[in-house]
């Protein structure tokens, strides 16, 4: 800059001595001065006002995944939320070790009386503008959850979420579908659920059902499953002769209870000819009584 004035003066002040010879040029010098010293100013002046701008703008959710009201979702789904801008990854953080609320990212099913426990800590993406968290197991069936982003999330400049975020409808899962028989025919007669949502399955099969030995003809089968759709245990009963179940209900201590009819003697009991019916009663355990 020093270099670049002196010799912007030097010019003039030639100039001004070839015009006017050699006279006093002092008015001339004035006028130099004024120009220099009006640059020198408004060259300072740009450089602080560039100098000085800083990042005021706080950050905003961009997107979630799974998105809002949507249904169907697996069970072994990932939350993942987007961010405006890139964000400092000390301040994403979530419940890893309890199903507390606690953490910048939640997840809930009961509108944050509790939180989803999260494997490990999220992880970042995309310039740091994306988080995903896995739950610690898999979610509920025909559950809905939502997503929260509290305000001590903040961008790589220290500005905070101006305002909590978090899903208004939420996400269903889906339910479970389960399938079982044999290498012969089955058929289901009979459906219902005890005092803790376990449901009960009944009918006929001309196999042998997990593992169970036919006798030889239609066998009766009872399956018990709990809410989440896990097999917890399958009895199978018979004679060589057709015996079918076509119904079952449980009582107030949850035993079951199957009826239908048998051409056989069912339990020991005597055929009193062709079909008879029955009446079987087993507890939660799936115990014949």
């Amino acid at each position: 800059m020093i270099f670049r004035t002196n010799k912007y003066y030097l010019l003039i002040l030639l100039a001004s001595f070839i015009v006017g010879g050699c006279g006093d040029f002092s008015g001339n010098y004035d006028e130099i001065e004024s120009s220099i010293s009006s640059e020198s100013t408004t060259t300072t002046t740009d450089t602080t006002t560039t100098d000085n701008t800083t990042d005021t703008t706080a950050p905003t959710v961009s997107s979630i995944s799974p998105i809002d009201n949507k249904s169907w979702i697996a069970l072994s789904d990932n939350i993942s939320v987007t961010f405006s801008e890139s964000m400092d990854t000390t301040s994403v953080t979530t419940n890893t070790s309890n199903t507390s609320c606690s953490g910048s990212l939640q997840l809930s099913s009961d509108n944050f009386s509790g939180c989803v426990q999260m494997s490990s800590s999220p992880s970042s993406s995309n310039s740091d503008k994306t988080f995903t968290v896995d739950p610690a197991g898999n979610l509920s069936n025909s559950t809905t959850y939502k997503i929260r982003v509290t305000t001590g999330v903040k961008d790589s400049s220290g500005n905070t979420l101006s305002s909590q975020y978090e899903t208004s409808s939420g996400f269903t899962t889906k339910g479970w579908t389960q399938q079982l028989g044999s290498s012969s025919d089955e058929s289901v007669w009979g459906v219902t659920a005890d005092s803790s949502n376990n449901i009960y399955v009944t009918g006929y099969t001309w196999g042998g059902l997990d593992g169970n030995t036919s006798s030889y003809g239609m066998d009766i089968f009872l399956v018990k499953y709990n809410s989440s759709g896990t097999k917890q245990w399958t009895q199978q009963l018979g004679t060589s002769s057709v015996d079918r179940g076509q119904g079952v209900t449980v009582d107030s201590s949850d035993y079951i209870y199957v009826t239908g009819y048998t051409g056989g003697g069912l339990e020991g009991n005597t055929n009193s000819g062709l079909s008879d019916i029955f009446l079987l009663k087993f507890n939660s355990s799936g115990v014949l009584q």
